[in-house]
C-alpha cells in the first residue's frame, strides 16, 4: 500500500516538473510578443498632419488655453459683419428736445436688467440673473431652455476630456415635456419645433434607426450660449499657479512669476473679437449633438472616403452661436459658427482632412456682429435680427420695435408721443419768434447807429473811419436830371443794409449845380 502511495508521488512530481517549463515557456513568448497595430498614415491636412506640422508648439491642450495659432493651424475664418443700430428711435435734431412718455412697468423692469447686467461693479450671480430674465421677457417663445454652470466634453478620436469647456450659461433646445427648471419663469417649452417628440417615443430601436438620427441629435442640442469675457481674462490671468519663495527672502519668487506672466499674456488673443477660445466653444457645442453625454460614444458613422453613397447616420452641418458682452463699448457680440460635417468628422477621426470643400474653403466660418444696448427701444428687435430666428423662435423685420404695451396702454402712448410731437413744434416755433424779434431789434439798432435818428446831425468817429465827415440834412429836394444827361455817382437799387459800413469819400456825388450831395440825401430825392 505504501509502495503505490509513494509510486503515485513520485508520478505527480514527474508531471508537475515536465508541464512547469512548457508554462513558464509559453509566459515568455507571450510576453516577448509585440502587438502589431495598423500604421496612422494622415491625410494631408488632417489634426494628425496640422500637429506634426507644429511639432514645437503644444497645440493638444485644453481650449482655456487655445490661442491664435489653434486658429491659424484649423484655417477658422472669421467674418465681421458689423453693427446693427437699427431699428431704434428716430431724435428729430432740428426740433428741441421733449420730455419723452413714462415707459410701462414691463419696459422699467427689462430696462433695469439691462443695466445691471451691464454695470462693471454687479456680482456675477446678478448678472446671470438679470440675463436669464431680459432673455426670457425679449424672447418669450425661445425653443429652448437656459442653465447655468454648464461643463462640456471635447472629442478628440476615441478619446474625450470632461469639463473640458466651462459656460456660465447654456440655451438647450427642450421638447414638450422639458420645463425650465433651472430659470425663475418656470414653464413648458411647447414653442419648441421638436415640441412633438417624447423620450418614450425614441425607444432603443429608435436610437438605431438612421432616418431619426437629427432628430435625435436636436432633441437636447446647445443652440445659444453666453461668455463673460470679462471672467475669461481673469482666468488666462491667475491660471498658473507660483508657489511661494523663502518667507526671510523672495516670497513672490518673482523670476517664477515672471515666466508665468508671460505665459499669461501669450494666451491674450491679438483681437480680441477674434478669440480662439470662441472656436473651441463653438466646436465642443457641435460635438455635443453627435455624442453620447453618459459613454461618451459617438451617434453617428463616418461617411465613407470613397465615391459611395453616405450612410443615413452620417454626420451632418451644425450652426451654433455665442455671444458676449464688450463693457468698453456697452455692445453684445454675437458669433455665429457654421461647422462643416468634413471638420466634425475630422475631429472624430484626426487622420481624415479637416476641409473638404469643392471649391478649397474653409470648412468653419464664424460671422461675428455687434449689438448696441443702448437705446432700450429696439434692443430686442436688434438682438433677435443677430442671434436668428432659430434661437429666438420669432422673426425681427422692419424699423418697427416693441413698446411693451398691450393695445389700451399702446393708445395711450402713441397720443402721448403725439402730444410730445405738438410740444416740440410748438416750442419751436416760439423760439423761432425769438429769434427774429432779437434779429430784427439787432438791425434797427444798426441803422440808427449808421444814420442817426429822424435827420439829426451825425458825427462819424475818426477811430473808424478815419475820415472825420460831416453829414448835414438838405436844405431842399434836389433838382431831377434830365434825361441823356450825365448820373455820376448816381446809386441805384440800394437796401439800407448796404450802408451800414464806415463812409467813404465814395459816398460823396457832385450835382450840375456843384453842390455836394449824400447818399441819403440822393435817397430822397429819388424816392429811394
Amino acid at each position: 500500500m505504501s509502495e503505490s502511495i509513494r509510486s503515485s508521488q513520485v508520478a505527480a512530481q514527474d508531471d508537475l516538473v515536465s508541464t512547469a517549463p512548457t508554462s513558464a515557456s509559453k509566459a515568455t513568448r507571450r510576453a516577448g510578443r509585440r502587438l502589431r497595430t495598423a500604421p496612422i498614415q494622415p491625410e494631408p491636412g488632417s489634426l494628425y498632419d496640422i500637429m506634426h506640422t507644429y511639432s514645437g508648439t503644444g497645440l493638444y491642450v485644453l481650449p482655456i488655453l487655445w490661442t491664435d495659432i489653434h486658429t491659424k493651424s484649423l484655417n477658422v475664418q472669421f467674418q465681421d459683419q458689423g453693427r446693427v443700430n437699427y431699428p431704434a428711435p428716430v431724435v428729430d435734431h432740428d426740433l428741441p428736445p421733449s420730455p419723452p412718455p413714462e415707459p410701462c412697468d414691463a419696459a422699467r423692469n427689462l430696462c433695469y436688467d439691462i443695466s445691471t447686467f451691464a454695470d462693471k461693479t454687479s456680482a456675477p450671480s446678478a448678472k446671470l440673473g438679470a440675463l436669464k430674465r431680459f432673455m426670457s421677457g425679449f424672447f418669450p417663445g425661445m425653443p429652448c431652455k437656459a442653465k447655468t454652470g454648464v461643463e462640456m466634453e471635447f472629442h478628440f478620436g476615441t478619446r474625450f476630456y470632461r469639463k473640458a469647456v466651462k459656460l456660465p450659461m447654456i440655451w438647450k433646445r427642450g421638447d414638450s415635456r422639458s420645463h425650465s427648471f433651472d430659470s425663475a419663469a418656470t414653464r413648458p417649452m411647447s414653442s419648441s419645433p421638436m415640441s412633438n417628440l417624447s423620450d418614450a417615443s425614441l425607444s432603443d430601436d429608435d436610437e438605431a434607426s438612421g432616418s431619426k438620427i437629427q432628430r435625435r441629435c436636436e432633441r437636447s442640442a446647445p443652440l445659444l450660449a453666453y461668455v463673460d469675457r470679462d471672467h475669461l481674462s481673469y482666468v488666462r490671468k491667475s491660471l498658473f499657479r507660483v508657489s511661494p519663495g523663502p518667507l526671510d527672502g523672495d516670497y513672490q519668487n518673482s523670476p517664477v512669476l515672471n515666466l508665468q506672466q508671460l505665459r499669461s499674456k501669450a494666451l491674450v488673443p491679438a483681437d480680441r473679437d477674434q478669440d480662439a477660445h470662441v472656436v473651441a466653444i463653438l466646436i465642443a457645442m457641435a460635438q455635443q449633438r453627435f455624442y453620447s453625454n453618459k459613454t461618451g460614444r459617438r451617434r453617428f458613422k463616418l461617411s465613407p472616403s470613397t465615391n459611395e453613397p453616405a450612410s443615413d447616420e452620417a454626420i451632418y452641418d451644425v450652426e451654433v452661436r455665442v455671444f458676449t458682452f464688450d463693457a468698453e463699448e456697452n455692445d453684445f457680440i454675437v458669433y455665429t459658427g457654421t461647422i462643416g460635417a468634413d471638420f466634425l468628422e475630422g475631429f472624430a477621426d484626426p487622420a481624415r482632412t479637416l476641409h473638404r470643400q469643392s471649391d478649397g474653403g474653409s470648412s468653419m466660418r464664424i460671422a461675428y456682429t455687434r449689438v448696441p444696448i443702448w437705446p432700450f427701444y429696439g434692443l430686442k428687435e436688434r438682438l433677435g435680427k443677430a442671434l436668428g430666428s432659430e434661437v429666438t423662435g420669432a422673426r425681427f423685420v422692419g424699423p418697427g420695435y416693441d413698446t411693451y404695451r398691450n393695445d389700451a396702454e399702446l393708445a395711450l402712448h402713441q397720443a402721448e408721443l403725439a402730444r410730445a410731437q405738438l410740444e416740440s413744434e410748438r416750442i419751436l416755433l416760439a423760439t423761432e419768434a425769438v429769434l427774429r424779434r432779437e434779429k430784427e431789434q439787432s438791425f434797427q439798432e444798426l441803422l440808427e447807429k449808421s444814420f442817426g435818428q429822424q435827420g439829426t446831425k451825425r458825427s462819424w468817429d475818426a477811430a473808424d473811419t478815419g475820415i472825420p465827415t460831416d453829414v448835414t440834412p438838405p436844405a431842399s429836394a434836389p433838382k431831377r436830371r434830365r434825361r441823356g444827361r450825365r448820373a455820376s455817382g448816381i446809386v441805384e437799387d440800394v437796401v439800407p443794409s448796404d450802408f451800414i459800413a464806415a463812409p467813404s469819400s465814395d459816398f460823396m456825388s457832385d450835382d450840375d449845380d456843384g453842390q455836394t450831395m449824400s447818399v441819403r440825401e440822393r435817397h430822397a430825392g429819388y424816392g429811394l
